[in-house]
């Protein structure tokens, strides 16, 4: 009994510095030395956590997944907490909760009652982050791209037989499902039951088309996975993520050793609007060299990220940043060839390589979508996402990897096998914060009717490069915590 009451004392403690929503915390500290399944932990876990979900049904986690007993991801609705669970491992639930500009990371295990708060464990992977792929596209989970399935595909037979097959699970069973699904039961004369999945798909036009050489069907009726309208579980997810983690990237920046030294070179970094040096860099660094940093400093920022010219710089940031769509791509097939063996097993179908392979092509063009986001070839991937700011953000990582600043974890796209700096869905917001936040730092005019600072008002630029000269001479060089860091695997 004293045990378990400085046990709770030193939860509550440790609740109150990272933050943890009453009602998720007050669930997992009551399970603190209690044995049991993980059915009544999620049946006791507030109702938006049932409600929103995405189903895995392959990952890169530390927890299982796979298409017949796929890992649940849940969330408070707003993106601040999550709870993952394996359904081969009910027992062992991954927690993560968001607050002042920091994500924690838990462990619960309800076999033997062991909670974990704030478990370092976890950062090897997580690296004070969520790991999820960006908009729109996330491997691995049941409905890939936007949450949807379509009538008649792989994805759509799997989810029908997860319905029938797990309507008993004690953790799936909890599960909300989406509007126009549900399971109906029969019991028959000799008392067997029996699950029927009732799936009622949106309309939609069916148009067949060409690509790559093979006739491929597009559209007709689908489903979105959602618990809300039209809006999917991993869509909302994915941008409540965005939310918080720019707060984080910010915050990190602005903690930073050399902050104070190298806002002024941030603000020419940054900028979006025509100023002192925007245009400058576009081509070369002469805006940057001489006029905001010397350039003996440059060459030892360079030297220090293990680069000679700023051009290797900017040219090993762009293949990073494909490095993670080429293997997205990969990822995507590789989930969806278990499920379509999954789905052959259970009709008893025996299926040749070229079969498989013929059906997981069908599978990703379900959907009306530029096929060339699935290709894989990096002159495609330029054609479909023609801007990704690798110069700025290369210039992001010259002025703040040399301070300590990890800026190749920015980003929560991690899948293994890449390295991956902003993409370009993130890249406005999180460097546009930025932006913002040493716009101020440097005293630039604020548009009070668009509430913005704006760096097209910073006319006197011999004036902001003086100032850039005399604070970044203090430059002191600190190491980056991901050098020779091995990249933590995905969701």
């Amino acid at each position: 009994m004293l045990f378990t009451t400085i046990a709770a004392i030193a939860d509550e403690t440790l609740k109150n510095s990272v933050g943890m929503p009453d009602d998720l915390f007050k669930v997992i500290s009551d399970s603190r030395g209690k044995s049991g399944s993980g059915g009544p932990f999620v049946k006791n876990l507030p109702a938006e956590f049932r409600r929103n979900y995405s189903i895995m049904i392959d990952t890169e986690s530390k927890q299982s997944a796979s298409p017949l007993l796929p890992r649940i991801l849940m969330n408070n609705g707003t993106g601040t907490a999550q709870v993952a669970v394996a359904l081969e491992n009910p027992d062992h639930f991954e927690v993560q909760n968001f607050h002042q500009a920091r994500f924690y990371h838990s462990e619960v295990r309800t076999r033997d009652g062991n909670v974990n708060l704030n478990e370092k464990a976890c950062q090897r992977c997580h690296y004070n982050r969520p790991n999820w792929s960006s908009y729109p596209v996330w491997a691995g989970q049941l409905g890939f791209l936007h949450d949807t399935i379509y009538e008649g595909s792989e994805q759509a037979k799997l989810y029908r037989y997860l319905l029938e097959s797990l309507a008993e699970d004690p953790i799936f069973s909890q599960l909300e499902l989406p509007t126009g699904v549900s399971v109906k039961k029969t019991v028959d004369k000799t008392g067997k039951t029996k699950y029927e999945a009732q799936i009622k798909f949106t309309p939609g036009e069916v148009t067949y088309t060409n690509i790559g050489g093979k006739r491929v069907r597009q559209g007709g009726p689908h489903l979105v996975l959602t618990s809300r309208e039209n809006v999917g579980n991993g869509d909302r997810m994915i941008g409540q993520f965005h939310m918080w983690n720019r707060n984080r990237v910010v915050r990190e920046v602005e903690e930073s050793k050399n902050f104070e030294v190298v806002k002024f070179a941030l603000v020419g970094a940054l900028q979006s609007n025509k100023s002192c040096f925007t245009d400058h860099y576009k081509e070369n660094m002469s805006g940057l060299v001489g006029d905001f940093i010397p350039e003996n400093l440059v060459r030892k920022l360079l030297a220090n990220l293990g680069y000679k010219t700023f051009e290797e710089l900017e040219t090993d940031t762009m293949k990073r940043i494909l490095s993670v769509h080429n293997r997205k791509l990969s990822a995507i097939k590789e989930s969806l060839r278990k499920v379509v063996k999954a789905n052959a097993k259970i009709a008893g179908e025996l299926l040749s390589e070229a079969e498989v392979e013929n059906r997981v092509f069908q599978e990703l063009h379900y959907a009306h979508d530029n096929p060339q986001l699935y290709d894989g070839e990096e002159k495609n991937l330029k054609n479909v996402f023609p801007d990704y700011g690798a110069k700025r953000i290369a210039l992001v990582r010259l002025l703040l990897e040399p301070s300590g600043v990890p800026v190749n974890r920015w980003s929560m796209e991690v899948l293994e096998g890449s390295s991956s700096y902003l993409v370009r869905d993130s890249e406005s917001t999180y460097l546009g914060d930025i932006a913002a936040t040493v716009l101020k730092a440097v005293n630039a005019k604020k548009d009070e009717r668009e509430n913005k600072y704006q760096d097209g008002k910073l006319t006197d630029c011999s004036a902001l490069a003086k100032k850039s000269q005399e604070a970044i001479a203090s430059f002191v060089f600190a190491p980056n915590p991901t050098n020779g860091a091995k990249e933590g695997k995905g969701h």
